[in-house]
């Protein structure tokens, strides 16, 4: 099976975004995005073109933070409305390239823990009353409860922020008081679009998410493995910290665990070596730089290379092209070929995500 890589590896913070805000920042970026998709795809069919294979399929990568509001002043997260307006326009761009595997890094966005209700008063008086969201709220803290498994601490400061001030709540003690607190439930998510499809894969572990972020705010993690197939050919995601934590590893028990692809969108982690994927892909915020490391004065890389390759020869770059990796000034593609007798491929044209516990995002995406 061939594989094309289209990588992403850029500062998410852009010049031409830096400014921006809300609705005008989410609009450019996407922008960025679909042009980026559109280009890249028109470029592997050229490709196949001039190279036709029996089988292949192709996947889109962008860093963790890609979609994310002014990181650089503590304001990070999206409202939830334009985290919708969002996942309408990655629903329309799954369907316009219906064999494209799209994951455009991740989205921040909150919702609120909290309802709200207006009333007026005989004199005309604005009365506006809060209620604990006890749905949300008990979905939160099951959610941060079986994340401590994969070995990430949730009582630690930087769960929970109050006020962007030095204090620090726990996350239980917020969202008990949600409707005096006005606390916000803070989301890191990496939405996996292919055609029609599109499944979200919640960020377990936690980098200072929220630390020193405006308002009450509480990062809820996700705590289900970022595992999925496409066709006969199986992926495994991580975002970040979950690589460093390793989240996908703790369920690598027999061979039959392995994944073909293994998948990291980060702002930098360090990519640690591993046979659980043939090939591993990485986008990331850094490129790939050499330095000397003080302890030991040898040198050494950051570790966040695009692509690695494991499990004793079972992938490698394409051979006989003019240009491998073809690179453009948004994007790099590697032509990468898989051994699909080796590793148990099949069905790898069959253009359909499935094998996997995450969930959907609503049908209202869709309408």
């Amino acid at each position: 099976m061939r594989l094309f890589a289209v990588i992403v590896t850029e500062d998410t913070e852009v010049p031409e975004t830096q400014t921006l805000d809300g609705l005008d920042k989410a609009r450019v970026k996407m922008e960025r995005l679909e042009q980026a998709v559109e280009d890249s795809y028109r470029d592997i069919q050229q490709s196949l073109q001039a190279h036709p294979v029996l089988s292949w399929q192709a996947v889109f990568l962008a860093p963790e933070y890609y979609f994310s509001k002014q990181r650089e002043v503590s304001d990070r997260f999206f409202s939830q409305n334009i985290k919708q307006w969002v996942l309408h326009r990655l629903v329309a761009l799954g369907k316009k390239f219906p064999k494209f595997l799209i994951i455009p890094g991740t989205v921040l966005w909150t919702k609120k823990a909290y309802n709200t209700t207006k009333t007026v008063t005989p004199t005309g008086m604005d009365i506006e009353k809060h209620t604990v969201n006890a749905g949300r709220v008990a979905k939160a803290k099951t959610r941060i409860q079986n994340a401590a498994p994969f070995g990430t601490e949730t009582k630690e400061k930087g769960w929970a922020y109050q006020n962007n001030s030095s204090f620090t709540s726990t996350p239980e003690k917020m969202l008990d008081k949600a409707d005096l607190m006005e606390t916000r439930i803070a989301q890191n998510v990496a939405y996996v679009c292919l055609g029609d499809q599109v499944i979200k894969y919640h960020k377990v572990g936690n980098y200072k998410e929220v630390h020193g972020e405006q308002g009450n705010i509480v990062f809820v993690p996700g705590n289900i493995v970022g595992r999925f197939s496409v066709g006969g050919v199986k992926y495994g995601l991580e975002i970040c910290m979950d690589h460093a934590l390793g989240v996908l590893e703790s369920t690598i028990n027999s061979p039959t665990d392995k994944v073909h692809i293994a998948l990291i969108v980060s702002s930098y982690v360090s990519n640690k070596g591993s046979t659980n994927a043939a090939v591993t892909l990485h986008s990331s915020t850094m490129q790939q730089q050499m330095y000397i490391d003080n302890d030991t004065n040898n040198a050494t890389t950051t570790g966040t290379a695009p692509v690695r390759f494991e499990g004793g020869g079972t992938g490698r770059l394409a051979m006989g092209l003019t240009h491998n990796p073809i690179k453009k000034a948004n994007y790099t593609i590697w032509v990468i070929d898989l051994d699909d007798n080796k590793l148990g491929i099949a069905n790898a044209s069959t253009y359909k995500l499935g094998g996997t516990n995450l969930s959907s995002i609503g049908d209202k995406y869709f309408q």
